[in-house]
């Protein structure tokens, strides 16, 4: 009989569900006898215990212990270790990244099982050495196969929860502290990186230092694990800085995306994705859009007459009607002024630095915009930062988030437009070549896009991806990345986004071709229809840059604002949840202050100022001085007339005193003069020989700024001279060739095959490889003599003087590295003479030089004679009177070469 009350509904209760009961623990039972034995307690069986939870390998020496939690926590939850695994993926075997897992001990110290196993290096490229742990602290060496140390690592395994935040975002900050650490609090790091990246290094850590000894002469230094503050002891040879590393602040579809991928993989997590972004956007409606204020720049309704002009002309406007002001381009400013609000310079009243305007893209939504800025790239340089979250680095540390400091920044006004170095003002006409900083641009990296900054390859690019990169020399390129030796040997940052829908192909970005590529992988992105915020980068027919930026709108419609603004090559920046945008910046109080340029983007001002968690490109005024200077010298603008535009001159001097003679130096910036070389109306010519061009036609001679001769020839051994595929007088194969094409200048060794059209003087070779050659010491008649070299990016240097031999103006040239020189002296051994425009009145064609007699002429009585002994092949010149006009002429006695006023588009060229 059961009992009644309470205690028979109990009885009742376990009788029935007993069965089932006991099924389940026979279950477990079971599983548990199944289930492997735990290893023994040995540190070899552990180290193995550790390489199969990650299927790779541990070393015995290659774990450490974190601090006891005490017996219930170690039994229950596990004890934490810290270990570096070698994995398959690993360069030849040899690379290792540090883990994180916790494992749960028995009191004797046999482990029972392992969870939350946490990468906390990723680092696919980069091999984790020499880890060490105390108390709440440990650090590793990161080497780069082939580089050597590429920085060093400081974690507090005690990591942080910022108690400023809100609760939800403390929740989400813990959550995220889980995921990538396994710890709620997160794991904090410090790195050191090497300008010189030392071959090898041993850390070690004190209750109060991290200890270091750098390179095989085992350096020291150390830092301070309270304070971050590296002392080296005054050694500096491999350059170390400290960075802390924050953890940022990542939004709800962030953390939910990364915590769906890492648990059921990239489909799942883009559906979930997808689906927050849909509700944000239905519930979250965003508020009405300021208009843009401003003096228009542009006409409506019709487009520039030349792709090359700024401002360019209104775009016309994809949905009809336009709106006020709606394609129509307005000088943007920036609310704290300075450079930053872009304003025209005195010379160019109308030519901003920057212009906006917006337009509407989709009709489905009417109030929603796609904002443009234009930058003038002409005046505008762009360079890149890795934010100290994004991009991961695959070897070597993260990037430090930050803007260079304005005392490293000289501001734009500094030389020539209105100070010179150290605060002082500068000379009258000299030029600092230091720019300013004026904006920056988000943003948004994806994990399967390149990006290199300053040479460091923080993720190594794709071939064809959509790029922008930036040169050597400070030049933009915008297309899909070749993967070409030469062109990568020539990068020093780019970055990579997802293509846009339409983007011409990469063989075809000038715009001969209609013909569109898909985006990388085939088909359209699988995000290309979220209508959200995005953001983009392109390149107009004109070589100017335009960044686009809407808070709702899809790829296809983004695509067709773009090509309605005359783009030929462009990238996506990124898309929410990126923070995205574009910032003004300006200087305050001895730091960079920051304003978003539209007040619905994304961007965190703040963070540009201090230390950005993503990547971001920033802008600088472009200096105008050559990029290399000479010794003991400056340079400065060239008085004589300067091509247009005037706010981007073109032409600058400077005086160095070589052998006791003074040397000055003419630079003429590259792409913009078109050359010309003419016979001289006194050359010679051999019997049959095809006339030669010996002046610029009525056009040409309007746009000539400067007048370069270079004497004439001999009748026994002339040098070579070719103008337009005609070849007046052959080509000996000897010395240097002097080859003009277009708005191109080079230097060649003897012998080299010209190009088809081009035009070429055979002339003698002072220097070659940077080095003095014998024939610039010969000695010779003290005359007017010349030289010139083209540097890397295209600069043509000519250095003149008044001396009995060239290695005076050779020797200047050679300072500013220069490799190959050449000298002005077809044979004659006549007076060189580099005239310029507007400046003092040049002599007429058939007087380059009264007071310098060349060889073989009849000197006047008062003249001292020559040095030299008259050729017998040479006829003697009659020394007409001399004649002064106002303006160079079209033509000399001497071969000239000449350089013409070309229009300046935007630097910024296909990839």
């Amino acid at each position: 009989m059961m009992p009644q009350g309470p205690s028979g509904k109990l009885l009742d209760h376990l009788r029935r569900r007993g069965p089932v009961a006991l099924l389940f623990v026979g279950l477990a039972v079971g599983v548990r006898f199944a289930a492997p034995a735990p290893p023994p307690r040995s540190v070899d069986a552990i180290a193995a215990m550790l390489g199969e939870a990650v299927g790779g390998s541990v070393g015995v020496d290659d774990f450490v212990w974190e601090e006891r939690g005490g017996f219930l926590h170690d039994a229950l939850l596990g004890r934490r270790v810290l270990f570096l695994a070698k994995t398959p993926e690993g360069v030849a075997g040899s690379h290792a990244d540090l883990f994180r897992a916790s494992v749960r001990l028995t009191r004797t110290g046999r482990p029972l099982g392992l969870h939350t196993v946490r990468n906390l290096s990723q680092t696919p490229v980069g091999d984790d050495r020499g880890l060490v742990a105390r108390g709440r602290h440990a650090a590793f060496v990161n080497v780069t196969p082939g580089i050597g140390v590429q920085s060093i690592t400081l974690l507090d395994l005690g990591g942080e929860v910022p108690e400023h935040r809100s609760r939800s975002e403390r929740f989400l900050a813990m959550f995220e502290g889980w995921l990538e650490s396994g710890s709620t609090r997160g794991v904090t790091r410090t790195e050191i990186s090497f300008g010189t990246p030392p071959p090898e290094a041993l850390v070690d850590l004190t209750d109060e230092l991290l200890l270091m000894g750098l390179g095989p002469e085992r350096t020291p230094a150390s830092v301070d694990l309270r304070e971050h503050v590296l002392n080296t002891g005054g050694k500096e040879a491999y350059r170390p800085e400290v960075h802390a590393i924050g953890r940022p602040l990542h939004s709800f579809v962030e953390v939910a995306t990364s915590a769906t991928q890492r648990w059921f993989g990239v489909e799942k997590a883009r559906e979930v994705e997808r689906a927050l972004l849909d509700a944000e956007r239905r519930f979250h409606p965003l508020p009405p859009e300021s208009a843009i204020v401003g003096e228009p720049v542009s006409s409506t309704g019709s487009a520039s007459t030349s792709p090359e002009a700024w401002p360019p002309g209104a775009i016309p406007a994809v949905l009809t009607p336009a709106l006020p002001g709606e394609g129509v381009w307005v000088a943007a400013k920036a609310p704290f002024g300075g450079e930053g609000s872009a304003a025209a310079t005195p010379e160019t009243p109308n030519e901003p630095l920057f212009l906006a305007t917006y337009v509407r893209p989709d009709a489905r939504s009417v109030h929603a915009s796609v904002h443009l800025l234009a930058i003038d790239t002409r005046r505008i340089e762009l360079r890149f930062q890795a934010g100290y979250d994004a991009p991961r680095p695959v070897a070597g540390p993260r990037g430090t988030g930050r803007l260079p400091a304005p005392s490293v920044v000289p501001p734009a006004g500094a030389g020539a437009e209105g100070g010179g170095a150290e605060g002082q003002p500068a000379d009258e006409g000299e030029v600092s070549s230091a720019p300013s900083l004026l904006g920056a641009i988000a943003l948004g990296w994806e994990p399967d896009h390149g990006v290199v900054v300053e040479g460091h390859p923080y993720v190594p690019p794709r071939i064809g991806e959509a790029t922008i990169a930036v040169d050597r020399h400070g030049r933009a390129l915008l297309g899909r990345w070749p993967g070409a030796v030469g062109v990568a040997e020539t990068i020093t940052s780019l970055f990579q986004g997802a293509s846009l829908p339409g983007t011409p192909r990469a063989a075809q970005e000038v715009g001969d071709s209609d013909e569109v590529a898909a985006p990388a992988g085939g088909g359209a992105a699988w995000d290309d229809d979220l209508v959200t915020e995005r953001s983009a980068l392109c390149v107009t027919a004109g070589g100017y840059l335009l960044h686009a930026w809407s808070r709702a709108v899809d790829a296809p419609a983004l695509a067709r604002v773009l090509s309605a603004s005359d783009c030929r090559s462009s990238l996506q920046l990124g898309r929410h949840p990126a923070r995205l945008g574009f910032a003004w910046l300006g200087e305050r109080d001895g730091g960079w202050v920051a304003a978003r340029s539209v007040a619905g983007m994304t961007l965190v001002s703040e963070q540009l100022t201090s230390a950005s968690p993503g990547a971001f490109a920033y802008l600088l005024r472009r200096g105008t001085a050559p990029e290399v200077s000479p010794r003991r010298a400056v340079w400065a603008l060239d008085g004589a007339t300067q091509p247009a535009p005037l706010s981007v001159p073109a032409v600058h001097t400077a005086e160095v005193v070589n052998l006791g003679a003074r040397v000055r130096l003419t630079a003429f910036s590259p792409e913009r003069f078109e050359m010309r070389l003419r016979a001289g109306s006194r050359e010679i010519s051999p019997r049959g020989a095809p006339e030669l061009p010996k002046s610029l036609s009525a056009e040409e001679h309007a746009r000539a700024l400067a007048s370069i001769g270079f004497g004439i020839g001999r009748r026994r051994g002339a040098l070579g001279l070719s103008i337009d595929d005609k070849v007046g007088l052959r080509l000996r194969n000897e010395g240097g060739l002097l080859v003009v094409q277009g708005r191109r200048i080079d230097i060649l060794p003897a012998g080299a095959t010209l190009p088809e059209g081009a035009a070429a003087t055979e002339l003698p070779l002072v220097a070659e490889g940077g080095k003095l050659l014998p024939g610039a010491r010969e000695i010779g008649s003290r005359r007017k003599r010349g030289a010139a070299c083209v540097l890397e990016d295209g600069t043509l240097v000519v250095a003149n003087t008044t001396f009995d031999s060239d290695e005076a103006t050779t020797e200047a040239l050679l300072d500013l590295g220069c490799h190959r020189v050449v000298a002005f002296d077809r044979g004659a051994r006549r007076p060189t003479f580099l005239h310029r425009s507007g400046s003092v009145a040049a002599p007429s064609a058939s007087q380059e030089e009264p007071t310098e007699p060349s060889e073989g002429a009849v000197a006047p009585e008062a003249a001292e004679p020559s040095g030299d002994k008259e050729p017998e092949d040479m006829a003697p010149l009659p020394v007409p009177e001399p004649e002064l006009p106002p303006t160079l002429r079209a033509g000399y006695d001497d071969t000239t070469l000449f350089l013409l006023e070309a229009s300046m588009s935007g630097r910024v060229r296909p990839l």
